[in-house]
Formats: structure tokens, C-alpha cells, sequence
């Protein structure tokens, strides 16, 4: 388990038989600290663990997502907001977020971030959402926006030499996504 602050939340890694293939740590570092600090204030820790280490009542439980029960050990990543005098945090595991991408590919920057920024700018959202920005619409909705948004800023502020090219590689990027998307859905049968 190692702790270690980042924009002035702690980031945990508690994993159970696990070993991530990258630093998930130094890249959870490099995605918040690539952010405007607005957009974490009042977030306490994220920690970084495995779905596959879950224990019983971890592996049985649902969520809500889009009025829908999903099994937690199928997600990637969990909010918890500031509850009964407890912070908020964020819970990414990352077995999962990683399961789809071949590890070959986590060896390239732009693409290693990819896999981690996609939850945590999503679970930020619901931070986001739920201390900054309160609206009366579908949660998911609303974090799927923010995803957006603070991808957007990440991006342009750590990959800013690549905007020319985006252009070219734009067509190439959705190709890659519907790779991915066909290779976890054929794994998953």
C-alpha cells in the first residue's frame, strides 16, 4: 500500500494478487496534476485496486448506473461522496479499466493514459457534479460530459504538439476503439 498526494488528495494503491502491468500510481498522479485544481477540491483519496480482489460482499454488490443494478466487480471505477462526516473518494480498479488494452499498447504515453483518464475523468464527474455543478439530470449523463471536458483539458495542456495531427490520427483513434470494443467483447464470451 503506498500513499502519496497529488493536488492534495492521496492516492492509495491496495491491490489483492494483483500486479498492474504500469505504474497506475505515477499515471493517477500525472492525470490530476494535469488538471485545474477546482476540479478535485474536496476530493479526499482515490485508490487504485483490483476487481478481482474483492471480497465477498465487494464481489455480490450492485450499483446504480443509468437506472440500471450493475455488478460492482464488472466496473471500473466507483465515486463515494462525502458521507456521515467521511470525504469523498474515488475507487479505480484497475484490473479492469486495463482489461482491454493489450499491453503493448500501454507502452505508448499518449495511449497509456488513455485506459486511467477514461475513469477517473469519469468518477471525477460525479465529484464534480455532485460539489461544483449540481444539476437535475441522469448522473451518468452529467459525468459523461465532465469526462469530456476535463479529457479535453488534460490533453491539451500534456499533448498540446500533437494538435496538428489530430486531424490524421482522429480516424485512426475510432479505429483503434472499435478494435478494442470487438477484442474485450470476444474475450468476454
Amino acid at each position: 500500500m503506498t500513499e502519496e498526494p497529488a493536488r492534495g488528495v492521496t492516492i492509495r494503491e491496495t491491490y489483492s494478487g494483483y500486479t498492474p502491468p504500469i505504474s497506475a500510481r505515477s499515471m493517477v498522479e500525472r492525470l490530476i496534476g494535469g488538471l485545474p485544481e477546482k476540479y478535485v477540491a474536496g476530493l479526499h483519496s482515490i485508490v487504485l485496486t483490483n476487481a478481482s480482489g474483492l471480497n465477498r460482499k465487494g464481489r455480490k454488490g450492485r450499483t446504480l448506473s443509468r437506472k440500471r443494478k450493475v455488478a460492482i466487480v464488472k466496473s471500473r471505477g466507483l465515486y463515494h461522496p462525502r458521507w456521515q462526516g467521511e470525504p469523498a473518494w474515488i475507487e479505480i480498479y484497475v484490473d479492469n479499466a486495463l482489461a482491454r488494452w493489450p499491453t503493448w499498447l500501454l507502452w505508448i504515453p499518449l495511449l497509456r493514459d488513455i485506459p486511467l483518464a477514461q475513469v477517473l475523468f469519469h468518477e471525477l464527474g460525479h465529484h464534480i457534479h455532485k460539489t461544483r455543478a449540481p444539476e437535475h439530470r441522469e448522473r451518468e449523463d452529467a459525468a459523461d460530459q465532465w469526462h469530456d471536458r476535463l479529457a479535453r483539458v488534460y490533453f491539451k495542456r500534456r499533448y498540446w504538439f500533437l494538435l496538428p495531427a489530430v486531424w490524421v490520427l482522429a480516424p485512426f483513434a475510432r479505429r483503434l476503439e472499435r478494435w478494442l470494443t470487438r477484442r474485450s467483447t470476444r474475450a468476454a464470451r
